[in-house]
């Protein structure tokens, strides 16, 4: 037996006593002793059970009654077998003031932080960040997900060391996953909160707070972090949305976290986590409705691309697949822009990207390049920032003129799946088909608050009964009166603090949309345009501000799809136009009397700005990726290629297209260039001689099947767990040149580097084997799991278990 936390010595406070010890494995229960003299004479006594699913031991008191005193205390525990743990020195004191808060988060200096749990060496997406967006961006250590309780704050310690500013995430959902305990300790968290010298911020996220029962760890387990944030005044990130239940709106009505909340509220950040998307309107409603009350100072977007998994997409544009049945790679470039504009619009000062492989991938089998997602994130970000395009809170809150009422908690409310008793409040304003939309198709209205349990809060508004809602269009008739007409068409269009965000409010349904904006100065001065027209085509966007005497645009269009725009100008000629970007064109039409702005699209935004006398260019130069000259063997001939019996080789995506056309990705790791090679196949390429060396790396691409839906508390998250042996062979001139070790695991991923001097041809090939395990499955919101029957689901139903070997980036030189 050995505490790992808290440390000998460590000074604490009471509220931060959370111990975690290696267990006895015979005992079936422990008394921790608290004593002020090493001899444990008359010493204060806590007995706790032995948890047998868990490699460790942990107890956290369960109320503020159970917390040790202050004082000095000497510390050990005792198991039900007689065997001790060795004695610590504690300092507990009951100091819980607040500090003023040490990371700035507002309108004016946004905050992003990139969680990124793929393989990438840590610190890699923060180094390829431009450096002007440097000061605004963190990036995530994760917590005991990642790493080890008994190596977590060494872990901790060590990240900071290194330098970047960085987010601990403190839990999920869970507390034991997979026999590990996957709770980030208060005792480790104030640690780090004491010695940290780059630390900006504390979260948690997909906890579903609104539906925990009363005596869950996560209500005093979330409400001492929030106390001990406040304490080193530090922000604490709350980020959620709607699993299986309407959580997000119960969650603001909860007294057992809201009067932390309410007392931390310079601290507390209500973060929506966009891939939950079971009725998304309730959690915006629910973060605006505690901004609204004053509950909390600041809310955000967590922005993923795992929504297009949870919504059902995949790349075949207008076909919904199924909740869960979609492929989070195939996330379009520009839809991840849209993501966060939605909280441009609402005045979100908090974002978040979350999903693997999202803003990086690997551009030379070890160093990294920009994805096209990354591309259009910190494109719009970086447009944002630098002109102040947030709105405060008081320019959002004039927009609103009702609030959603709901009586009772999320069990009387339905479910999310459906929307429950929401669906028809907002049937009109998301146009719900599939559940899953994501943005309002009727912003018109903006976006409607859900009211606290502070009624009084939300006296200035109109309050709607969700529960009388019988008939969609009864909201239409309520609304209608409150929400003037402002702009023409059917786009998604916002305009707060005159700033306005014009874009297709479809998720995946290829269908333009109209739009017709009068442009209002966001200053005393006038500018040159004073309205924008045309269409938005799916995944389109812009953003159209007046300040300073000119009027810029900053739009983004997918690859093929051009965009035009119609621009009236107040006298009536054609302005100085100055272009940053590909692809842009900009005229006088003499027919119309207007400016004609075309972007051809490339997933590549795009910046113009219109001036009424000539100046220097002062836009951004646009964020790109250096020129890659670097040669592929994908782009050489091929002169020989054998199938096996999951079918051919294929080039620059994953040979599996079951779900589409997936990006080569070996341990969420995306390669722009590369081969994936099912078993059995080999593929010859003619090189006449020309190259010395081949470089690459060699791993298993992304298991890309979905999961399987027993019900909606039994779900097998996880892909199967497979044993496998494969080998790559490399030939020469039909001569062996490499052979990879036998390789076991589908986690594996390795550079390799050869000698191919001379070699005229040079063949691939790929022989192996698979063996599954059985499939196992997890029940939602807990640490249990069951094994799925494999034997009731028929032939075409069973998940496939292919596995296909990727060589990434092969670099000839």
């Amino acid at each position: 037996m050995r505490i790992i936390t808290p440390l000998d010595s460590q000074k604490i406070t009471d509220i931060a006593l959370h111990l975690v010890w290696e267990p006895d494995e015979e005992a079936d229960g422990y008394q921790i002793e608290f004593a002020e003299t090493e001899s444990f004479k008359s010493p204060l006594l806590i007995e706790t059970k032995r948890n047998k699913n868990c490699e460790l031991d942990y107890y956290l008191p369960q109320t503020d009654e159970g917390l040790v005193p202050a004082g000095e205390w000497f510390v050990r525990i005792r198991s039900d077998r007689g065997n001790c743990s060795q004695t610590i020195r504690l300092s507990i004191n009951a100091d819980h003031t607040k500090a003023p808060l040490r990371t700035e988060i507002s309108p004016e200096h946004p905050y992003f932080t990139i969680f990124d749990y793929s393989e990438h060496r840590y610190g890699a997406t923060y180094e390829i960040l431009p450096e002007d967006l440097k000061p605004y961006a963190a990036i995530s250590a994760g917590g005991s997900y990642r790493v080890r309780t008994s190596k977590l704050l060494d872990n901790f310690m060590d990240n900071d060391a290194k330098g970047y500013p960085w987010h601990i995430g403190s839990c999920g959902p869970k507390e034991v996953n997979k026999g590990k305990y996957v709770v980030t300790p208060l005792s480790v968290i104030e640690y780090v909160m004491q010695h940290a010298v780059h630390l900006k911020s504390v979260g948690a996220l997909e906890i579903y707070m609104g539906v925990r029962k009363a005596d869950d760890w996560h209500i005093p387990y979330i409400n001492r972090l929030i106390k001990l944030c406040g304490k080193y005044g530090l922000p604490f990130l709350y980020t959620d949305g709607n699993r299986n239940d309407i959580d997000f709106p119960a969650v603001i009505k909860r007294d057992d976290y809201m009067t932390t909340i309410r007392e931390y509220s310079d601290y507390v950040i209500f973060s929506y986590k966009q891939n939950h998307a079971n009725a998304s309107y309730t959690c915006y409603g629910s973060i605006l409705g505690a901004w609204k009350e004053g509950a909390v100072k600041r809310i955000g977007l967590q922005a993923e691309n795992w929504y297009w998994n949870d919504a059902g997409f995949c790349d075949d544009i207008g076909h919904y697949h199924g909740y869960l049945q979609g492929n989070e790679q195939q996330i379009p470039a520009a839809f991840t822009a849209q993501m966060l504009l939605a909280g441009v619009s609402f005045g979100a000062t908090y974002y978040s990207l979350e999903g693997e492989g999202w803003l990086i991938e690997d551009r030379d089998n070890g160093g990294y390049e920009l994805s096209p997602q990354g591309i259009a994130f910190l494109s719009m970000f970086r447009a944002v920032i630098q002109n102040r395009l947030i709105p405060s809170k008081e320019k959002v809150l004039s927009q609103i003129k009702a609030a959603v009422r709901a009586d009772g908690l999320s069990g009387d409310w339905g479910d999310a799946w459906t929307g429950g008793i929401f669906r028809r409040t907002f049937q009109n304003l998301y146009d719900i088909r599939h559940t899953k939309e994501l943005f309002p198709k009727q912003t018109r209205y903006f976006y409607l608050p859900f009211m606290t349990n502070r009624p009084e809060a939300f006296s200035d508004l109109v309050q709607i009964d969700a529960a009388s809602i019988q008939d969609p269009d009864e909201m239409n008739r309520i609304l209608d009166p409150l929400y003037p007409v402002w702009f023409d068409g059917d786009a998604y269009v916002t305009g707060s603090d005159r700033v306005y965000i014009i874009m297709n409010s479809n998720e995946n349904t290829d269908l333009s949309q109209s739009f017709s904006v009068d442009i209002r100065p966001r200053d005393e001065r006038s500018a040159p345009v004073v309205k924008v027209e045309g269409t938005v085509g799916l995944w389109q966007y812009l953003i159209v501000f007046s300040q300073n005497g000119k009027t810029r645009i900053h739009a983004n269009a997918p690859e093929g799809k051009s965009m035009r725009l119609f621009l009236t100008t107040a006298d009536g000629k054609m302005p100085f136009v100055s272009m940053q970007g590909d692809g842009l064109e900009c005229r006088w039409d003499e027919a119309t009397g207007k400016a004609v702005m075309t972007l051809d699209g490339s997933d590549r935004p795009v910046d113009v700005e219109f001036s009424e006398r000539e100046k220097e260019n002062s836009l951004p130069i646009p964020i790109r990726n250096p020129e890659d000259t670097a040669v592929y063997l994908t782009d050489q001939p091929i002169c020989a290629l054998s199938a096996g019996d999951k079918g051919l080789p294929a080039f620059n995506h994953c040979a599996n297209e079951k779900y589409g056309i997936l990006p080569i990705a070996m341990n969420s790791i995306r390669y722009r260039h590369g081969i994936s090679m099912p078993r059995e196949t080999s593929v010859s390429w003619r090189l006449r001689g020309a190259y010395r060396e081949l470089s690459m790396t060699i791993g298993f691409d992304i298991d890309c099947w979905m999961p399987i839906i027993v019900d909606r508390l039994h779900i097998v998250w996880d892909r199967y767990i497979k044993e496998i042996s494969f080998r790559l062979k490399v030939f020469g001139d039909d001569v062996l040149i490499y052979e990879s070790e036998e390789l076991k695991s589908t986690s594996f991923r390795k550079r390799v580097d050869m000698d191919i001097s001379g070699v005229e041809q040079l063949t691939f090939r790929v022989d192996g084997n698979i063996f599954t395990k059985p499939l196992v499955g997890a029940i939602t919101g807990s640490g249990d799991e069951f094994l799925l029957d494999l034997s009731t689901m028929k032939e075409e139903e069973l998940p496939g278990i292919e596995v296909y070997l990727d060589c990434g980036n092969p670099i000839l030189s």
